[in-house]
């Protein structure tokens, strides 16, 4: 049975639950390779019944990527997704085509208590992660990307396994505290993160090669 995840998670977080459902303490990653990662999860934790592909647009920025592709990029790039020899020299391709990540992982404080209210876990979320997006389309709060009390960072859960999705409380100090990113809101700024998290659906026509 696959475990029921709220739709937009990131991989990661996705991986730590199914972690902890297997009970397993070790990272099942041993590459940072998304490609690889989405091949991983697919044969050794789901036994298939959810393919790569449907990982990755499922639980990585590959929608925005697959919707800003040229034609012949796609034709080159996605039939070779599946594949679970993965080389050095198409892990850099895919790698050039992802959107710019954040530096720390971000969380959202509504969608961290929503989350734990209905799942029991606290999920990380692939758009929170892209550089540009510095608040949560759901809620319109500023994200956090650090404890506000000792300033650590709320580190990748997957580095942490086995883990419960406690993205409420600061690894370091146990504090629920986080300091909100940098930002200055404007209707530009809104208007571009609706339109990413269109992308990321795949109702946004405007995103295109």
């Amino acid at each position: 049975m696959i475990a029921k995840v709220p739709d937009g998670i990131e991989l990661d977080s996705y991986v730590n639950l199914l972690q902890y459902l297997r009970g397993s303490r070790s990272s099942p990653f041993k590459r940072t390779c998304l490609i690889w990662r989405a091949n991983q999860v697919s044969e050794s934790m789901l036994g298939g019944r959810s393919n790569p592909l449907q990982i990755l647009v499922r639980h990585s920025f590959w929608p925005l990527v697959v919707a800003t592709l040229c034609e012949s990029a796609n034709h080159s790039v996605v039939p070779e997704m599946p594949s679970p020899h993965v080389d050095d020299e198409f892990s850099e391709r895919v790698v050039r085509l992802m959107p710019k990540r954040a530096p720390r992982l971000r969380r959202c404080p509504r969608c961290v208590c929503e989350d734990l209210d209905k799942y029991g876990f606290a999920f990380g979320r692939s758009l929170h992660q892209l550089t540009v997006v510095r608040t949560c389309l759901r809620h319109d709060v500023v994200l956090e990307e650090v404890c506000a009390k000792c300033h650590a960072d709320f580190d990748s859960p997957i580095r942490c396994a086995p883990y419960r999705g406690e993205l409420q409380l600061c690894r370091q100090c146990g504090s629920p505290k986080g300091r909100p990113v940098p930002h200055t809101p404007s209707d530009g700024y809104r208007a571009l993160v609706k339109l990413l998290g269109c992308g990321m659906e795949g109702r946004a026509h405007e995103v295109g090669p």
